[in-house]
């Protein structure tokens, strides 16, 4: 795993990126990069700062093991070949090479990748390829379970590489009850931290009441609901149609995905919408956050 809370003096992150100490502190004092100082003093950045830096500046990553990302350096000193971040990914991840498929999603946020593009890109298309191997029996379903595993580490990774504002909105979702997948929602949580929301991921099997409940709790601006699996299509019906005239009540936007997206029907409304991919997701998320409306609207807790 990463050293994920470490903070790192300007030496370390200098000899990272390839750049002197001095154009480091240079950076620093005129605000491109953000640092807090010690007792002494002295500047230190945390993480998640440096790869904001990263990716907003375009810079590559020469010695990750300056900055702790040491699956990152086991990637870097792995033998790639030809092979692009797709059949990179599907092969560590049918091995069970953690630290490489780690690397491999990691690298691709730092190259400047969003997550919406990972997620709907190498990490679908990774999980699709190795889902077919259910049809070869128990080891099939080994490796896919294990690949899944993987890659929320890796999920779980990039949730706390990215920088989180206080005063960052909230947005709050989950899978509905009988449905007991885990990686799209988390998916989906973490491209919204990505577009600056804080976000609450309260995962598979979740009845519409703990959302509602949610809702009280932590009044969001956006609410997302990932349908991958219907046991019931009738109850789901019924129980998303009463959900809904709260969110429609309280104009909160609410984006429904997943790949059983279509057994839920969505009335007339402005607010609630459905998305195809995790790239729509983000495209709706960014919307939201400049509609006046919705911007400017404080939601009220449902009774």
């Amino acid at each position: 795993m990463n050293d994920i809370e470490s903070n790192f003096s300007p030496k370390e992150v200098a000899l990272a990126i390839g750049v002197s100490e001095s154009s480091l502190k240079r950076w620093i004092d005129r605000g491109r990069l953000r640092a807090d100082r010690t007792v002494g003093g002295h500047r230190r950045v945390c993480l998640a700062e440096v790869v904001r830096f990263i990716r907003q500046s375009n810079l590559s990553v020469l010695r990750p093991e300056a900055l702790g990302l040491r699956d990152l350096k086991t990637l870097q000193e792995a033998r790639l070949g030809e092979l692009d971040d797709l059949d990179r990914l599907v092969e560590y991840l049918t091995g069970g090479e953690m630290e490489l498929a780690r690397g491999v999603i990691l690298g691709s946020y730092l190259s400047v990748k969003s997550v919406a593009e990972i997620c709907d890109g190498p990490l679908q298309g990774a999980l699709d390829r190795i889902g077919r191997l259910w049809l070869k029996g128990t080891e099939g379903i080994l490796v896919e379970h294990r690949a899944t595993d993987i890659c929320i580490q890796a999920l779980n990774q990039l949730r706390i590489l990215i920088p989180s504002e206080r005063a960052a909105p909230v947005a709050i979702g989950g899978a509905p009850s009988g449905d007991p997948y885990i990686l799209p929602s988390l998916c989906a949580a973490t491209i919204l931290a990505s577009e600056g929301f804080k976000t609450i991921n309260l995962g598979p099997d979740v009845p519409f009441d703990s959302l509602l409940e949610g809702i009280r709790l932590y009044r969001p601006r956006l609410l997302w609901l990932s349908v991958s699996r219907v046991q019931s299509p009738g109850k789901l019906g019924r129980e998303f149609s009463k959900f809904s005239k709260e969110t429609n009540r309280f104009g909160l936007p609410l984006m429904v995905g997943g790949r059983e997206r279509s057994r839920i029907e969505v009335s007339a409304g402005r607010s609630i919408h459905k998305g195809g991919s995790m790239v729509e997701l983000a495209s709706f998320a960014r919307g939201v956050l400049t509609n006046r409306d919705w911007r400017r609207s404080s939601p009220q807790s449902p009774d």
